[in-house]
């Protein structure tokens, strides 16, 4: 398939802050990203999120371009699933029997309330906002939506509010890590244990975006690709054209072709007028 350019955007702290929000209206944005489609540009998504996460993203930017899923182990196109790191195929493995432990653990103590599924949209909505009528002082929210990585929230009760819950989050994120070596060696993960979102995530190593985008160049012919981001997991090979949003690290705006004034949201759609003026 051919197409005159083809554009990725990075999610976290890229498209969306870090609340998952937008910091300017959507209309905004699909504005500038219909008169790019029009132009024959790709537009996709290439972020550490889930599939699911990123294809809701995707319907509602109305992009046509690949989505690259879960730091570069999925890959997707026009909504079917081409690609799935094959050192990955323990994730789901991990994310059962530690789901099956803390399921266990809620009916026999009652100490912690698990949720499954796509969690997102409730930890978004949950967080900072009162607990007064919840059973338990801990809620774990397990994401059930990832193919080829694993992640939760733990948010503990604080004052009657659900706040991040770091010590939580390291307790659980021990008992996953004590799951995970069943499976794996520890040079083999990847662990991200996040107190200021109160998220762990646990990706194989080999999961790389840059990894990905050899895939993509088969699926897609195009004269350019371009990536839209704001750390060094954004930065691919000197084939890409790198655009970093105005808070994007020190050292991937130094690699960047161009680096917009604006953040997230408003630096996406300044670059993207940038690549068509």
């Amino acid at each position: 398939m051919n197409s005159k350019a083809l554009i990725l955007i990075d999610v976290d702290n890229t498209l969306l802050d870090q609340e998952y929000n937008f910091v300017v209206g959507v209309s905004m944005l699909k504005k500038q990203i219909d008169i790019l489609k029009n132009e024959g540009f790709y537009i996709g998504l290439n972020s550490d999120s889930a599939l699911t996460t990123l294809q809701e993203l995707s319907v509602l930017l109305g992009l046509n371009g690949p989505i690259i899923a879960e730091k570069g182990s999925v890959i997707s196109f026009e909504g079917v699933k081409l690609y799935t790191n094959f050192f990955t195929k323990n994730m789901k493995k991990i994310r059962k029997e530690f789901t099956d432990f803390v399921f266990d653990k809620e009916i026999a103590t009652g100490e912690v309330t698990v949720c499954f599924g796509n969690v997102n949209a409730l930890y978004k909505m949950i967080k900072n906002k009162t607990a007064s009528n919840a059973d338990s002082d801990t809620l774990l929210l397990i994401n059930g939506g990832r193919e080829s990585s694993f992640s939760f929230y733990c948010l503990q009760k604080e004052g009657g509010v659900w706040r991040i819950g770091s010590n939580k989050l390291v307790e659980f994120a021990d008992l996953a890590l004590e799951i995970a070596k069943k499976y794996y060696r520890d040079d083999e993960l990847n662990i991200d244990i996040n107190k200021d979102y109160g998220i762990f995530i646990l990706h194989h190593k080999d999961t790389k975006k840059l990894e990905a985008i050899s895939h993509i160049k088969k699926l897609i012919i195009s004269e350019k690709i371009f990536m839209i981001g704001d750390s060094m997991s954004d930065f691919h090979d000197l084939s890409v054209i790198h655009c970093a949003v105005g808070n994007a690290s020190e050292q991937f705006k130094l690699k960047s072709a161009y680096v917009s004034p604006g953040n997230i949201t408003e630096g996406v759609i300044d670059i993207l007028k940038w690549i068509l003026p």
